[in-house]
């Protein structure tokens, strides 16, 4: 096959479908059709398509070319003919992505703008709705919830909840447009949407939630100390109260683990409760007690001894008191 002519081959292919003929004119051109294409192109990813298709058509047209005396004549006329095609192609697809870019760009920019004009009055507008179209602007566009979503939360169909957000959008744009700023409901709708809800910092939570659970711990602190101050008070007022009647008292106070602020706070509440029962009860019976000094006879104490009751270890004290020494008739 290398002795053999183009045409040969050619025929050879064309005629007896012998794909050895057709490698064998592939080898033998291949190089100028690839470099004549890359001058055109410029490219060399499509200089490889356009010499795959000039071999194609070769390919194709291979009975009526057989006869052709020069085929590299019309290889490299093909290959012009095909690379001028492939640039044309690839400006006019060039041109209609920098077209899509730059209305992107633009469209981009004038939505930022946009928001930056509205961003600092929309969350008072908002609050001037009426609550049911608030919580449904809420919803669509601060949580994302599809009308599906929305009429789950609401109770109500996803068409309502759909009409409610389209009546809040409305009277927003309403607002605005008293404000001086036109805009269609669609623009208003697609700029929020877009714009609402930010990314937070990475680590935020983590953040708060410590700053949370520290602050939880100095409320739980302070509420214990707090408890602790009242509980002191009310025995020292006790206290004082006895001595001053010099009157024994006994105190049954039960211990108390302050364990945190999420704790069971009913026991110290009874504490306190018990404390101030048994301050009431002092302070109502003190007066009772000092008409009754009297012993078991009836008798009244000699003068300068002491009056003892009869059961000091009852915790609700005595009624019944007895003289170390009774009074002569």
């Amino acid at each position: 096959m290398v002795d053999q002519s183009d045409s040969e081959l050619l025929l050879s292919y064309s005629a007896n479908d012998a794909e050895q003929a057709f490698v064998e004119l592939v080898r033998r051109h291949v190089e100028m059709v690839y470099s004549a294409a890359l001058r055109v192109v410029r490219d060399r990813h499509l200089a490889e398509d356009v010499t795959q298709e000039v071999f194609v058509q070769l390919a194709q047209q291979a009975m009526k070319l057989s006869g052709h005396n020069v085929l590299a004549a019309w290889l490299h006329r093909t290959t012009r003919n095909i690379s001028s095609q492939y640039v044309r192609t690839a400006v006019r697809r060039r041109r209609r992505e920098q077209q899509h870019a730059s209305m992107h760009e633009q469209a981009s920019t004038s939505a930022e703008l946009v928001w930056e004009e509205i961003a600092p009055s929309i969350d008072s507008l908002i609050d001037e709705l009426n609550e049911a179209d608030r919580i449904a602007v809420v919803y669509r566009y601060f949580q994302h919830k599809s009308a599906r979503e929305m009429a789950d939360i609401l109770g109500t169909s996803a068409e309502a909840a759909q009409k409610r957000v389209s009546r809040a959008v409305e009277q927003l744009r309403t607002k605005y447009a008293q404000r001086g700023i036109t805009l269609t409901s669609g623009q208003l709708s697609s700029v929020i949407a877009a714009n609402a809800v930010h990314a937070v910092p990475v680590g935020m939570v983590a953040t708060i939630s410590a700053a949370a659970a520290t602050a939880s711990s100095v409320v739980a602190t302070t509420l214990i100390s707090t408890t602790k101050a009242v509980i002191m008070t009310s025995l020292q007022k006790i206290l004082a109260t006895s001595a001053s009647s010099s009157l024994p008292v006994r105190l049954f106070i039960k211990p108390v683990r302050f364990i945190s602020l999420r704790a069971n706070l009913r026991p110290i509440r009874m504490i306190a409760n018990k404390h101030r029962g048994q301050m009431a009860q002092i302070h109502g019976n003190h007066p009772a007690r000092m008409k009754i000094l009297r012993h078991t006879s009836g008798r009244p104490c000699a003068k300068g001894h002491l009056r003892t009751p009869q059961n000091p270890h009852s915790p609700h004290g005595s009624t019944e008191w007895t003289c170390s020494r009774p009074a002569l008739n």
